[in-house]
This record gives structure tokens, C-alpha cells and sequence, in this order.
């Protein structure tokens, strides 16, 4: 993946280079204009394919009924096993998620995980305009030297966990990142951070990511993020796109790194430990809002680390 544009005082090199790649990725009947609306921190200059920027977007990404069904059961065991383990909702959300072919995802979720997979990074670099993200790069630099991923906008590297941190809070800074309305969760940013460092790495490894398996982590993470939202049936009482945002970063993870069913289940529970989300920061509009979906990225990977190492 080559450098990002940068952002300097205007959005146009990124507006040209994200137009462009719309225009040659999508297919012609899918092509989205840029809105006509001025994006917050970003002056005057109409931002692109942040998809009719100022209502909520809709993720027109497959959702998995008997997934579905599983979650809203609450755990309800069903006949079967499989290396051992019970059918519960987890076990059948993580097959799910492992287990499905390439060629089983249709066309129309590819077609929608494009759109929105341009649009999250368009907002991702306009997000580089937030006056906390200075202070926040300072410290995710002081947790650890290295150079796995990229931040998007000026090339920086970190870690990959620190530059899921960074990139999940840029795409959430501006709150115009896309949302599946019915889960109430902004998925693409903590699945999409995630996975795009994750990706970085590998490569860096020698284990090159090709686009198809890319996109399809990408998907399956989001569609069991949209899940497990979807299957919430009380108030929201925490950051829902943190809670159930950090599964989908989980699961783009451990698709690209190939876990087992065991394995992604230890790695699940011990994401769990780590669930971020008070709604405290939605009700005072701070920045620790934005900061939750850098946790959530940031610990998708750090979950995925420690199942690997046996944890």
C-alpha cells in the first residue's frame, strides 16, 4: 500500500486519490460523488466519498442468520461439536468467521466493503486535524519502538498494535465514520484499523496479504462486530462501538493469521478482559470518546498476540 497524501491545510490530494481509486475500483453503477457539504476540520473543502457526509451510513454488508440467531439465543447450545468444542454462540460466530471460503462472500458485501473501506480512510486522515492527536502520538510512541504499520495520512510508522490505536481514533475523531444504524456500531473503524496494521505486518514478516484475503477479513470481522450489536436487546449503557466494535477487530486479526477454532477462542476471552467503552465520553463529547476505538483496535491485536503466544 503506497503512502498516504497528505493533509496539508486542504483535503484536495486526498480528495483526487481517493476519487480516483473509487472510480477504478467500483464498478461504474456503484460510483459515488463527493457531497456537497464542507467537512468539520477540514476548512472549506468538500471532503470525498465520505458518503453523504452528515447522516448516518448504512453498512449493506452481509449479515449471517444463523450467527444471528445464535447471539440472540444468549448462548443456547445446539447439537454438534467441532474440535471438541460445544456449538454455543461463540463457537458458531467463530466458524463463522474462520471457516468461510473466499468464494462464499457475495459479490454485493465486496461491492459494499469497498465504498466504506475508501471512506474510512478518507475520514481516517481528516481526523489528523483533531487537536488531541499530537499529544496521543507522543505516547503511542513511548509505548514502543518500531515500525510494523503506518499512520494514515503522514506515513508514520509504530508498532502495529500503537498505529491501530492511532488510525482507529483519527477515523472516530471527527465522528463521520460509517455506522450499521440497527447494531449501533461504528464497525469499520476499529475492524479496518486493525486489520490494515495487522496486514502491514505480516507483509513486513514476508507473509504479503493479498487483496481477496484482505477484504475477506475485513467483512467477516464486520460482520461479527454487527453481530454481536445487533444482538443487544437493552439500553445502551456502554460504547457499543467499542464493545462490539473490538470483536470485529479481533476476528479481522485472527482470519489474516489463520487461528484455529481453539486458538480464536482463548484469544476472544482474553479480549473480553479488555473491553473498553463508558458512555461517560459520548454524554461529555470528550476526546476520550474517539480514544475508546483506539483501545478497541488497539486491543483486538493485542488479544490476537497473546493467543498466539499460548496465553
Amino acid at each position: 500500500m503506497p503512502p498516504m497524501p497528505h493533509m496539508k491545510g486542504s483535503c484536495t490530494i486526498w480528495q483526487k486519490a481517493v476519487a480516483s481509486a473509487a472510480s477504478k475500483a467500483l464498478p461504474p453503477r456503484r460510483r459515488i460523488s463527493a457531497p456537497t457539504s464542507a467537512a468539520r476540520g477540514c476548512g472549506q473543502t468538500t471532503m470525498p466519498l465520505i458518503l453523504a457526509m452528515g447522516f448516518p451510513l448504512r453498512l449493506a454488508l452481509w449479515q449471517h442468520e444463523a450467527a444471528q440467531r445464535a447471539m440472540a439465543l444468549d448462548g443456547v447450545r445446539n447439537a454438534g461439536s467441532m474440535g471438541g468444542m460445544t456449538d454455543t454462540a461463540e463457537t458458531i460466530l467463530l466458524r463463522h468467521l474462520l471457516a468461510t471460503p473466499e468464494a462464499a462472500i457475495p459479490e454485493s458485501a465486496r461491492d459494499a466493503a469497498r465504498i466504506f473501506l475508501l471512506d474510512g480512510l478518507a475520514v481516517g486522515v481528516a481526523g489528523m486535524a483533531h487537536a488531541a492527536r499530537p499529544g496521543l502520538l507522543a505516547a503511542a510512541r513511548g509505548w514502543g519502538a518500531g515500525a510494523e504499520a503506518r499512520l494514515w495520512g503522514d506515513g508514520v510508522s509504530l508498532p502495529a498494535s500503537q498505529a491501530a490505536f492511532m488510525n482507529a481514533f483519527q477515523a472516530h475523531a471527527l465522528e463521520f465514520d460509517a455506522i450499521h444504524e440497527a447494531a449501533v456500531v461504528h464497525a469499520m473503524t476499529p475492524t479496518v484499523s486493525a486489520a490494515l496494521a495487522e496486514a502491514e505486518r505480516l507483509s513486513g514478516l514476508g507473509q504479503p496479504v493479498s487483496g481477496a484475503r484482505f477484504m475477506a477479513a475485513v467483512i467477516l470481522g464486520l460482520d461479527l462486530a454487527c453481530t454481536i450489536g445487533a444482538a443487544a436487546r437493552g439500553p445502551m449503557r456502554f460504547f457499543r462501538p467499542a464493545t462490539a466494535g473490538m470483536f470485529g477487530a479481533y476476528g479481522a486479526v485472527a482470519r489474516l493469521r489463520g487461528f484455529d477454532l481453539a486458538t480464536a477462542s482463548a484469544g476472544a476471552g482474553l479480549l473480553l478482559g479488555q473491553i473498553p467503552g463508558t458512555m461517560q465520553a459520548h454524554t461529555e463529547g470528550s476526546m476520550a470518546l474517539p480514544v475508546q476505538m483506539g483501545f478497541a483496535a488497539m486491543a483486538g491485536l493485542r488479544a490476537a498476540d497473546l493467543a498466539a503466544a499460548g496465553a
